[in-house]
């Protein structure tokens, strides 16, 4: 039985914090006629916490403080002040102009977006159901354009399911396939063959089908033919905490793409607690 995890969307207005009662005169016009003393302000033509400055004998120039130079830059950098925020509008201008991606739509999309840019998530694989194909290519188009992911997240389509697998890897995530891959290299390393001729790879995290990106592919190439394909002779994936019926699924399809196919290595890591990297202090 798949898992379904359920995404809660909610919007909270702000409060009004403040304790005084409003003003009847709060939402008065402000021209030459309609001026009242009791709440008219003198435009400011700067901030006051500037200061002036000699730059020459009797001559004076503003400069503004230090605290409002900060401010400006930090209108200037979204990315600094807040990146969640940053990478959400993004999205949205993104697929502004995409007549299939309704304002529901945007709002599942953007949750993918939230799980993966939060920096204290629970566990580095979520599932999110209801999402469609035009959905799921255009997150994948952003998140293959955007540089503001610290790890590019891999993503997982089912369309029978409409069912989308976000994995957001960590270092530990690779290393029970370490000793794997240094034997390996070991093995080819020792095996008598034309270097030439034949190019065998052991390479991380590139695409074997449609489905799968697994953790570790080994595969060979023919040197001598430049229209040869590269063939896939074995497949490595480690799953945290993983919805086992859906890596079987990954692990399926891509034995079905890759006729040439030897061996494949599931390695799945049930976690009593997910794993957390020790906090600064």
């Amino acid at each position: 039985m798949s898992t379904v995890v359920k995404v809660s969307l909610s919007t909270h207005s702000p409060r009004n914090t403040s304790t005084k009662p409003r003003s009847s005169h709060s939402r008065a016009i402000y021209d030459e006629n309609n001026i009242r003393p009791e709440t008219y302000k003198p435009l400011e033509a700067f901030d006051f916490d500037s200061v002036l400055v000699p730059v020459a004998k009797g001559v004076f120039a503003v400069r503004s403080s230090n605290k409002s130079h900060q401010t400006r830059e930090r209108k200037k950098n979204p990315i600094a002040t807040n990146r969640l925020n940053y990478l959400l509008d993004s999205f949205q201008q993104f697929v502004a102009e995409d007549p299939e991606i309704s304002p529901s739509t945007l709002r599942v999309c953007q949750e993918v977006l939230r799980f993966i840019a939060k920096p204290d998530r629970q566990h580095e694989c979520e599932e999110f159901c209801g999402i469609w194909r035009v959905e799921y290519e255009q997150l994948a188009s952003f998140i293959d354009e955007s540089c503001n992911f610290g790890v590019k997240p891999r993503l997982t389509y089912f369309e029978a399911g409409s069912t989308l697998i976000v994995e957001v890897p960590s270092a530990v995530h690779e290393a029970p396939l370490l000793a794997l891959h240094a034997a390996l290299t070991c093995f080819f390393g020792n095996i008598p063959f034309d270097g030439q001729a034949v190019n065998a790879i052991i390479s991380s995290n590139i695409r074997a089908s449609k489905s799968l990106v697994p953790d570790l592919r080994i595969s060979s190439q023919n040197m001598r033919d430049t229209a040869s394909k590269t063939v896939i002779l074995g497949l490595a994936e480690t799953a945290f905490s993983q919805n086992l019926e859906k890596l079987e699924e990954k692990l399926v399809a891509a034995i079905e793409a890759n006729p040439a196919l030897l061996l494949v290595f599931a390695i799945v890591v049930s976690e009593d607690a997910p794993y957390r990297s020790l906090k600064r202090n």
